[in-house]
């Protein structure tokens, strides 16, 4: 879940946050701490700053930390919704590794957790005294997790139950800031618990599709049956972030990193299932399901000295679409490392670059404008519609119920998809 929320193109703005954020962490929990900084938390200080619960960072701010020490600040509603990041972000990572012991039992995964426990339960202290509670609602979150792991003994559970503990959890801590930390206005808040909600879901369906053919082989949990249910996590996964998207301002920070997570989840949903090889174990054939050929080698492996491709710098693994599509991404791991790791732009062309990926981010559904369409799913209010044999998300404009299969024309068109009516209410308008 760490690099779940990590953009592919560099924005500054959210490129300060990060580092800020990172800046924190390390003041409150530590160096060690740095390699589980949660984008996740990052993406939860990014959105108060686009809801106008604090003011943006600086254009002096650093757009990469070079673990640079901050310097004090008087205590404001920025300070604390950075240190409320900061302790979301450490209190994921003892989540994630406390998953890690249950799942595995392996030595490793015991040892991390022991290391990061005093970070953790400092970051549970520092939650429990600015928002009373919260830990213990946290925890509620993880033990019906829990029993829908314990239940799938009998009764497998569907991706819609499994996702809602996750999506209330997230909702939860999201609004937290909002109200409990930050006293925002109601319509703020409940940006922000939805926004919880609908990243909670997110990487829980994001999660379970890319983890299908792994748990598949190893015999562990997984809420999906086949490769058509892993389809539809994507799907899933792509509507909640663009449903997001559309409850955003439209040139938004956060926006614009929705935009970029979308294309990589729409870049992994075209990659069939047979060739989302799990893990290095497998692809080196020291671990093989009788039945199944397994890709050799790709020369990634070369790059990389852990669990999966790319995961050397810890949060970007899981964000990397690497070998396939734009390629290896690099530039979130950039932080505590020299920023030109990835050596394609010097820092002159760099920061041409910065101004125009989001001034000239060209919208491709633009040349669905007053184009005719098929709805692919049931629209309520959001779903997919098939315009010229294209599948692209699209969302009601007035809201209401649109069956799949009845016709319909696209009337606006977003960043996030198209906004469409139905054939039969443009005939009697």
């Amino acid at each position: 879940m760490f690099g779940f929320l990590a953009p592919q193109h560099r924005i500054p703005e959210w490129r300060r946050s990060y580092a800020r954020v990172c800046q924190v962490q390390r003041r409150m929990y530590g160096l060690r701490s740095l390699p589980f900084l949660s984008y996740e938390a990052v993406f939860l200080f990014q959105l108060a700053i686009d809801s106008g619960l604090c003011p943006p960072l600086e254009l002096s701010s650093p757009e990469c930390c070079r673990l640079r020490r901050l310097k004090p600040e008087p205590q404001s509603p920025r300070i604390a919704a950075q240190e409320f990041a900061a302790s979301f972000g450490v209190l994921l990572a003892g989540i994630k590794l406390q998953d890690d012991v249950r799942d595995s039992r392996r030595w490793r995964s015991r040892l991390l957790e022991r290391i990061y426990r005093t970070p953790t339960q400092a970051a549970r202290r520092w939650l429990s005294e600015r928002c009373p509670g919260l830990p213990e609602r946290v925890d509620e979150v993880i033990h019906q997790h829990l029993l829908l792991e314990n239940q799938a003994k009998g009764e497998r559970p569907s991706l819609n139950a499994y996702c809602r503990p996750t999506s209330e959890g997230f909702a939860t801590v999201y609004s937290a800031l909002a109200t409990e930390v930050l006293r925002a206005p109601a319509q703020t808040s409940t940006l922000l618990h939805r926004a919880g909600q609908a990243i909670g879901r997110a990487i829980i369906c994001w999660d379970c599709a890319i983890d299908f053919e792994h748990d598949r082989i190893h015999g562990q949990f997984n809420p999906l049956n086949s490769p058509a249910d892993v389809t539809a996590a994507f799907d899933d996964c792509q509507l909640q972030l663009a449903e997001l998207g559309w409850s955003l301002p439209e040139h938004s920070i956060c926006a614009y990193v929705l935009l970029d997570v979308i294309q990589r989840v729409e870049l992994r949903r075209r990659q069939p299932v047979a060739q989302q090889c799990s893990r290095r174990m497998e692809r080196w054939g020291l671990i093989r399901e009788q039945g199944y050929s397994y890709a050799g080698c790709d020369g990634c492996e070369a790059l990389c000295a852990v669990d999966a491709c790319c995961e050397c710098f810890g949060a970007a693994g899981e964000a990397a679409v690497c070998c396939n599509g734009p390629g290896c991404f690099c530039d979130p791991c950039c932080c505590c490392v020299p920023a030109d790791c990835g050596g394609s732009a010097s820092p002159k062309q760099e920061k041409s670059q910065n101004s125009e990926t989001r001034n000239v981010r060209e919208n491709v559904y633009d040349q669905y404008q007053g184009c005719p369409g098929i709805a692919e799913t049931s629209l309520n209010p959001s779903g997919f519609v098939t315009i010229n044999e294209t599948r692209v998300p699209a969302k009601s404009e007035t809201s209401q119920f649109i069956a799949a299969g009845s016709s319909v024309r696209v009337t606006q068109t977003t960043y996030f998809g198209v906004i469409v009516r139905a054939a039969d209410v443009l005939s009697t308008d």
